[in-house]
Formats: C-alpha cells, sequence, structure tokens
C-alpha cells in the first residue's frame, strides 16, 4: 500500500474485468481530460503507481476479510436479519410454508446462540416470529431486495434454510465489491487517483461496513444504488455523456427507493446534480436528442411503474402505506435538547467505525478514541478544505451534498419519524463520498514534508484498527 502516490507517471494496469471492465475507460478519459478537469488540488494530488494493481489488491483485501468474518461472525448478527430473510426466501416456497420459515429460522437462531449471545433466553415454542418482539418480520417494504435475493436463491438452488441463508451472505458481499468498484471510479472522476485509491483503502478495511456487507437485510443493495449514483453523480459534473449519466444517476436513485426508504435522499441529490451543469455552466444546454432520450426514459419508468401496480396491487399498496408510515411524526423535534443531540452525534461516530451485532457489542474505549479521532479529524479537514483551498470546490460540495443530505436525515428520522439510535448504516448509502471525504481531509492535516510516507501511515493505522477491533469485538464476542 506504500505505492499509493509517488514521483512517477501512473502505469494504469486495466482494473479486474470481472467487476471494473466498464470503469477503465473512465480511468483513460479522467486522465486524458485532466486539464479541464483538474482534481481537487493539483499541486498535491499524486499520481499512483501500478493503480491496477493497487486496486485489484485492494478488493481482494476486502474479499479475504469478509471470508474471514463470514466464518467467526454467527447468522442472525445483522440487523433485523430474521425478517428480511423470511421475506426473500419464502417468496423461493409455496405460500403456505411462511410459517415453517419463520419456525425454522428461530430454530437456527437458538442453534447459533443468539439469545445466549444477549443474556436471555429464547421463548417457546418456537413457531412464529409473533412470539418474538425484537425478530419482527418482513412486509415486502423493500421489493428490489426481496426479489434479488429470491432470485440469487432460485440460481444458487440451496438444500436447506441455513444454506440459503449464507447464499444471501454471499451476494451482500459482492454487490459490496462492485459498490467499492463504483465508489472508486467516481471519486476517481472527482478528486483523481491519489484521493481515489486513498478513499478505496478506507472502505476496503473498514470493519463497520464490512459488517453491514455480510448481512441478510437491503443494506448491501442500497449501499451498491449509492456508490452507483455517486458515480454516476461524478460522469454528469466532469462531462461524460451528461444526458446518458443523468438517466443512469436517477434510475439508480429510485431502485435505491423502492430497495429501502433511506433512498429517497438520494432521489433529491440526484436532482440537485442533474441540474447542477446548467446552473454551473452557461453554455451548456439539453440538446433535442437528449431531451428526447430523457423523455422517452421517463415515460418508459412511468409505465413500468403503471404495470407493476396492476401485476402487483398489494405490494405497492403496502409499499405506498411503508413511505407514507415514513413521514408520519412519532414525538415533537422540539422535544429534542442540545445535549441528546450532542448524544446521538458521538454515538453515530462511534457506531460509524464498529458496532457488533444489534447494537449490543462495542469495542474498548481507547480503540474508540482512535475511531474518533480519524473520523473528526478527517471531516474537519475536509471542511477547511472546503472554505480555503479554492480549486476544486465542485467536487468537494458535491461530496458534502451528499453526505449532508443523508446525515440531516438520519436525524430527523432518529429524532422526530422513527425515534431510534443513530445506526451508522443508515450513512452507507454515501459511504464513497465519506471515505472520499475523509481521505482529503486526513491529507489535508498531514505536513507537507510527511507527504510520502503519508499513505503507507494511514494503510497502518487502518490495518491495526482492523484487527484490534475484530479481535476484541467479533472474536472476543462470537466465539464459544
Amino acid at each position: 500500500m506504500s505505492d499509493f502516490s509517488g514521483n512517477a507517471q501512473p502505469s494504469l494496469a486495466p482494473a479486474p474485468e470481472t467487476l471494473l471492465q466498464g470503469m477503465s475507460s473512465e480511468t483513460a478519459r479522467h486522465d486524458a481530460q485532466a486539464a479541464s478537469h483538474s482534481p481537487m488540488d493539483p499541486q498535491r494530488d499524486l499520481p499512483v503507481a501500478n493503480e491496477g494493481v493497487v486496486l485489484a489488491g485492494l478488493l481482494a483485501l476486502f474479499l479475504c476479510r469478509a471470508i474471514i468474518a463470514n466464518a467467526v461472525v454467527p447468522p442472525w448478527q445483522g440487523p433485523d436479519e430474521p425478517g428480511h430473510f423470511a421475506v426473500t426466501y419464502g417468496l423461493t416456497r409455496p405460500t403456505i410454508m411462511r410459517v415453517p420459515i419463520e419456525a425454522g429460522v428461530l430454530r437456527s437462531m437458538e442453534r447459533d446462540r443468539w439469545w445466549a449471545l444477549y443474556d436471555d433466553l429464547p421463548p417457546y415454542p418456537l413457531d412464529s416470529f409473533n412470539r418474538v418482539y425484537s425478530v419482527g418480520g418482513g412486509n415486502l417494504a423493500q421489493p428490489l431486495y426481496y426479489s434479488l435475493g429470491a432470485i440469487a436463491l432460485g440460481v444458487s438452488r440451496p438444500v436447506d434454510l441455513e444454506t440459503a441463508y449464507y447464499h444471501l451472505r454471499v451476494l451482500g458481499v459482492l454487490l459490496a465489491v462492485v459498490a467499492l468498484g463504483f465508489g472508486w471510479a467516481g471519486t476517481r472522476l472527482l478528486f483523481g487517483p491519489e484521493v481515489a485509491v486513498g478513499a478505496l483503502a478506507i472502505g476496503a478495511l473498514h470493519p463497520q461496513f464490512l459488517l453491514a456487507s455480510i448481512s441478510v437485510n437491503a443494506d448491501a443493495l442500497v449501499n451498491f444504488w449509492g456508490a452507483f449514483v455517486w458515480w454516476q453523480a461524478a460522469r454528469v459534473l466532469t462531462g461524460h455523456r451528461r444526458a446518458l449519466s443523468i438517466i443512469l444517476m436517477l434510475v439508480g436513485a429510485v431502485a435505491a427507493l423502492f430497495t429501502k426508504r433511506i433512498g429517497m435522499i438520494l432521489v433529491g441529490v440526484s436532482l440537485v446534480v442533474a441540474v447542477a451543469p446548467m446552473l454551473e455552466n452557461r453554455t451548456w444546454r439539453l440538446q433535442r436528442r437528449e431531451a428526447l432520450l430523457m423523455a422517452m426514459a421517463a415515460a418508459i419508468c412511468v409505465c413500468m411503474l403503471v404495470v407493476l401496480g396492476v401485476l402487483f396491487r398489494e405490494p405497492v399498496v403496502v409499499l405506498w402505506s411503508y413511505w407514507r408510515d415514513a413521514f408520519t411524526p412519532r414525538t415533537s423535534i422540539a422535544d429534542a435538547t442540545g445535549s441528546e443531540a450532542l448524544r446521538f452525534a458521538r454515538m453515530t461516530v462511534d457506531y460509524f467505525w464498529l458496532i457488533a451485532g444489534w447494537l449490543r457489542f462495542q469495542p474498548p474505549s481507547a480503540w474508540l478514541w482512535v475511531a474518533r479521532i480519524l473520523v473528526v479529524s478527517g471531516m474537519v479537514g475536509a471542511l477547511l478544505q472546503l472554505i480555503i483551498v479554492r480549486t476544486g470546490r465542485l467536487s468537494l460540495s458535491v461530496a458534502w451534498l451528499f453526505v449532508t443530505a443523508q446525515v440531516v436525515a438520519m436525524f430527523v428520522t432518529v429524532f422526530w419519524l422513527a425515534p431510534s439510535a443513530p445506526q451508522a448504516r443508515y450513512l452507507f448509502p454515501v459511504f464513497a463520498p465519506i471515505t472520499a471525504l475523509l481521505y482529503v481531509g486526513l491529507r489535508r492535516l498531514v505536513p507537507r514534508g510527511f507527504e510520502a510516507q503519508w499513505p503507507a501511515t494511514l494503510v497502518v493505522v487502518l490495518l491495526m484498527l482492523d484487527v484490534t477491533g475484530f479481535t476484541t469485538v467479533d472474536l472476543q464476542s462470537y466465539l464459544p
């Protein structure tokens, strides 16, 4: 990882063909148009030696970490996994199997010590989710994830319920790998190769993102769409086939909305990004062909929604009820105090880097302080970069737009709409811009004379956090 930056010209080996073949052309175009689309700070943005090798190595490192975590972390430790798995698996079985599936999930949870890990006793009889308040059941409110999971199980044909669970874990990991690739591609277009690889290193070694990726729920898919929207937004702002990129960005945002309610934020951000080129560059106007293409795409989307509403009326009614419920206040936002807001802000920082189980298993205090310093310093540095440095403000502004919108939405939700803990997984749909800002902000605070050693130092710190977090949280909590 010490090759993040160097004085040599970049040697761009092709990205892994199976995952990033479409992105390699973006890399070449970005280098060819460096004069017109300057990265954040040309004086400090350095080329990356053997960038393709580093990219493949970081993605392989994430895969290795996922394999180890999958072997150590027992089933059902991801938030709300039982209910979401039951719906997904149930779509591949006859309707009359709903109750037997729930009973099978509960028995699997007992075998995997789910209640014992939380110092509780399992309820009896283990025949229905109705007996287990904290488990709950799915309500078809995340149709894209359920559908994709059911298709994956239809292809893999698991022999039993627990095998199906692990197949869905594999699906989540694959989605996370592609999401990291999308994040790298978008960050590279906006910020340049060094920031892109540095942000990818943070993502590949991030403990909480890894746990979210092996969870059997909709998180991995909505994170995938968030990274895709980030990539397409970068293409829009750097002038890469703007009309097509706007269409793809909006399609990805709508897909995120049908994956999870939190995808609503991506729709709003995408609309802002879609009009930003017109405001930033008054000479750019939609051509007749581009306008026609966008109108046709919008018409196709409307027709598809109408067809789905007719063919799947009951799920659509449930989905509409679920979305409407998302805007129903549960408490008054005026009741929130300053001390409570600060406590939630601290919880957000702590939970962002690592908390396992259903918000039960935290790392030691000393470990948390290192993570807090990294997160707070990175964000403060990125804010200083936005305020002080004139170059690259558009790229930084877009990243801050994604992150700020998601943070505000999360706090409104946990304070007003659905009072709960500010779980870090709610921020992962904008994980790519978060990691970009973290790298930019931390680099901002690095003394000029230490720049050559900075990337390797960052990787060493991230590795130490990952290893110590894994041993003090995952191994200590889950191994008998």
